[in-house]
């Protein structure tokens, strides 16, 4: 004999095991299935109570798909109960893409005609949920009826119902538009409720049928039932909170946005009543909060007045001060959308947002540092940085090295002058420490380069810095490459820009060079550039010539070959057979302009011979016409080169033809041909690797000589320098909604290389702003993926140019067995909605 519902889930309830669970559904279904194929007078009039304790069973997991019929013979049954049971069974057993739906279409039609409201009530309901193109489209005239039934019970129903069949069939919006209109006259608030969310949802999915809405008439309409709603006293059938009907009040402000954009009339005439919501609201509990929220969405959405759009910045101004940690992430996240409104107005609240960046919460944190990421000007730059630097202090170690880019970028693009710049620049390195990019070491670099009225207080500043510690890597490199350039400033006292500094000993300078090359966290980039310094410095520092050549030559054995070969180089290069050229190989280099901020993007090029070449590296201009040859892959590989092998070279160039030339020999010793000229300076493209190669990735580009290679001087026999790469395609991987994201290919490591370095730049092309801007991607188990941090998270209109750069790198390792994919999802806010797309990129080169 079958149990009750009650025993049912008393016995399950009862299982001590999974095993125990499954005897008694398995016994149970069994007993249920035979009570369905017996079908007699006594099992019909238990099918409802089976089918009940099939949709428990449905809910544990287990199949129920044995029952289905069943359904739709109590649906079909007169009895209000069992057809109550059936349109329950139906909703939670069946959907929409069952082919046995079909067979319930004329028992629902029969039941949208029955005289009792509860019945229909089933039926639209069940329309509403699962109801298929086909049944929608057969049904669709009974819906329309029953939007202009004297019950409003249904005609909330229908509303509903109408819903569903625009969005299965679209082509029948045009028959149920003037019902939609006709149901913001309704009284009912449940059926002016629905209405008003299909008018939303013709207006936002089908902005063809915009302008149907966007009449006076409906506005007035707007006006008055929420100026009701905001002026009535207390309803307690509608209150919340101490609102009335919080929910049709969102509702009615969300669809006056979408009336009254781009519509001076129309939004003129909601102004008056939005500030009465705006003033009226009650803010101390959170359904107040929503209310304003949507207040202050619609009145910068729409053509409002300057004032009202200063009062509704203030409303989110006033959330900051909440104590509700939602409410105050609501008004964070609010100004970033708006601020492109009225920057001026949300400048106001900085304080208050300041105050946010010491909030406990990190969600908070987060959103109040990307609001001051928005405000920041030549005005508050100053104030600011010291704030974003203080956060910088407490951020999580993952999230540093975004942070430390877009600070950089900030501070580079409002900096009042030089000295600041670069001070800031140093303090967010002495805070970043190994979260700080090379792209901001070579910028520092350039800085300083460029600042010969800063550079004697910078040296003297580094080295103080660098004295007290050594293990923030990347401003290390900073401060050695400074005093390698100028650090004759040290044997002298220093009253620059307002600092006092004492003269350094040699001695002193020399300990801390050798202390970097020492020390146990010491890298091979650190202790190249080291090496390089002492070289640089062995002018300048006449009494401490042999201490430096005990230093440099103490790498001669060293295992790492960079090391070695600048150990060997430079050793070379201080003896006294160079005495005559010494000094023009070792001047400093000339000011560095800028390169684009994604330095590892930007292509290595060499004007007129190799970067790799001793002179090009060390000299500060070029050599004298009767001593320029081609250029050659020389062994010192750059100033500060890494071990990694030339790249392509760029172009030949013509054999030098003074056969006396002094430099011919500079390498005499260890060639076994003809050694190579020199070259030229280094080329002024601005990219790290032409200020060290090791920091900065693969060296630059070397030229084709006339001469012997790398190979001569190493007797590892001579190679011809191969041809370069060819350029690879861009794509465009993403492009809806106005957004449009392009990949641009690179192989820094050669073409059969796993690694491929991917450039992502975004644009807009809506005519309004995009904030809130974040993508993300995915890769099979194969590919692992490396983020660097985007050069922002929003977008100025189209028409005034600006672009969101990111850089990923792709590492395959089935090389050559499968391709590159990717998965990519972007949100951004644009137009006052947020937007969230996924997409498949399928059109990456085959040849990655």
């Amino acid at each position: 004999m079958s149990m009750k519902l009650r025993e049912l889930i008393r016995a399950v309830r009862a299982a001590k095991t999974a095993a125990e669970e499954r005897a008694v559904i398995t016994k149970e279904a069994a007993l249920i299935r035979s009570a369905f194929k017996s079908d007699t007078s006594s099992t019909s009039m238990l099918r409802h109570r089976n089918v009940a304790k099939l949709l428990f069973i449905h809910m544990l997991g287990y199949p129920s798909h044995f029952g289905q019929m069943e359904t739709l013979k109590l649906i079909s049954s007169p009895v209000f109960a069992e057809k109550r049971m059936g349109y329950l069974a139906l909703g939670i057993l069946l959907d929409e893409n069952q082919e046995i739906l079909m067979l319930v279409t004329n028992c629902m039609k029969n039941d949208l005609s029955h005289t009792n409201q509860y019945v229909v009530g089933l039926a639209l309901t069940a329309l509403g949920n699962i109801s298929s193109t086909e049944m929608t489209r057969d049904l669709a005239s009974e819906i329309d009826k029953h939007l202009q039934n004297t019950n409003p019970y249904i005609r909330k129903k229908a509303a509903l119902c109408a819903h569903r069949i625009m969005v299965k069939v679209p082509e029948l919006i045009e028959d149920f538009i003037d019902r939609a209109t006709a149901l913001l006259s309704d009284r009912n608030h449940g059926v002016l409720y629905t209405g008003v969310q299909l008018i939303i949802y013709i207006m936002t999915e089908m902005p063809d049928y915009r302008s149907h809405f966007q009449r006076t008439s409906i506005v007035k309409k707007l006006v008055k039932r929420l100026n009701s709603l905001v002026r009535s006293g207390f309803q307690p059938d509608y209150d919340v909170n101490g609102c009335t009907d919080p929910f049709l009040q969102v509702s009615f402000i969300r669809l006056m946005r979408l009336i009254g954009h781009g519509n001076e009339q129309l939004s003129e005439m909601m102004t008056d009543v939005l500030a009465q919501v705006a003033t009226n609201t009650e803010t101390s509990k959170s359904v107040g909060h929503a209310i304003l929220y949507e207040c202050v969405l619609t009145i910068m959405h729409i053509e409002a007045e300057p004032g009202l759009r200063v009062l509704a910045i203030n409303l989110l101004g006033g959330f900051l001060s909440n104590p509700d940690n939602n409410t105050r992430f609501v008004g964070l996240k609010t100004l970033s959308m708006v601020i492109h409104r009225d920057k001026s107005a949300v400048g106001r609240h900085k304080n208050t947002i300041i105050e946010c960046l010491k909030d406990p919460d990190v969600s908070i944190r987060k959103r109040a540092m990307e609001l001051i990421f928005e405000l920041v000007d030549a005005e508050n730059i100053r104030t600011l940085a010291r704030e974003m630097l203080n956060y910088l202090v407490t951020s999580k170690d993952e999230k540093r090295a975004e942070l430390c880019e877009r600070i950089t970028v900030v501070i580079d693009r409002f900096a009042p002058d030089a000295q600041w710049h670069l001070e800031t620049l140093i303090t967010m390195m002495s805070i970043g420490g190994t979260s700080i990019s090379q792209d901001i070491v070579a910028r520092v670099v350039r800085i300083i380069s460029r600042e010969p009225g800063l550079q004697r207080y910078v040296t003297h500043k580094l080295f103080r810095m660098l004295s007290e510690d050594l293990s923030q890597v990347p401003l290390t490199e900073v401060g050695i490459w400074t005093i390698g350039e100028y650090g004759e400033y040290l044997l002298s006292p220093s009253s620059d820009c307002g600092a006092s500094f004492d003269a350094v000993a040699d001695d002193d300078v020399l300990a801390l060079l050798s202390k970097s090359l020492k020390i146990y966290f010491s890298t091979e980039s650190m202790k190249g550039m080291a090496l390089s310094a002492l070289s640089k410095l062995s002018p300048k520092f006449a009494n401490q010539q042999d201490r430096i050549n005990k230093l440099i030559g103490s790498y001669k054995h060293s295992l790492r070959i960079d090391l070695q070969q600048r150990s060997v180089e430079y050793t070379e290069l201080l003896s006294s057979r160079w005495d005559g050229i010494r000094d023009q190989i070792q001047a400093p280099i000339p000011p560095l302009p800028d390169a684009p901020r994604e330095v590892e993007a930007a292509p290595a090029t060499a004007s007129t011979a190799a970067d790799d070449d001793i002179l090009g590296v060390l000299g500060g201009s070029p050599a004298p016409a009767s001593q320029q040859a081609s250029g050659s892959d020389d062994i010192l590989a750059g100033l500060f080169g890494g071990d990694s092998a030339p790249a392509p070279a760029a172009a030949p160039v013509s054999a030098g033809a003074g056969a006396g030339n002094a430099l011919d020999d500079i390498f005499g010793a260890l060639a076994t041909g003809t050694a190579p000229t020199t070259s030229p300076a280094v080329a002024a493209s601005g990219d790290l690797d032409q200020i060290f190669g090791s920091m900065g990735g693969s060296p630059a580009p070397a030229v084709a000589s006339g001469g012997s290679s790398v190979g001569d001087l190493m007797d590892f026999g001579s190679e011809p320098v191969p041809a370069p790469a060819p350029a690879l395609p861009s794509i465009v991987a993403f492009s809806e909604e106005g957004i449009t994201t392009r990949f641009t290919f690179s192989k820094p490591n050669g073409p059969n290389s796993p690694v491929t370095v991917v450039q992502l730049e975004t644009t807009n092309a809506n005519a309004e702003p995009v904030t809130g801007f974040e993508l993300a991607g995915a890769t099979p188990k194969y590919i692992k993926i490396e983020w660097q941090g985007a050069s922002g998270s929003s977008l100025p209109p189209a028409g005034q140019g600006g672009a969101i750069t990111q850089t990923m790198t792709l590492t395959n390792s089935q090389q050559g067995n499968k391709r590159l994919m990717i998965r990519l999802k972007i949100s951004f806010a644009v137009g006052g909605r947020q937007v969230t797309k996924m997409t498949q990129v399928n059109n990456i080169p085959a040849e990655l």
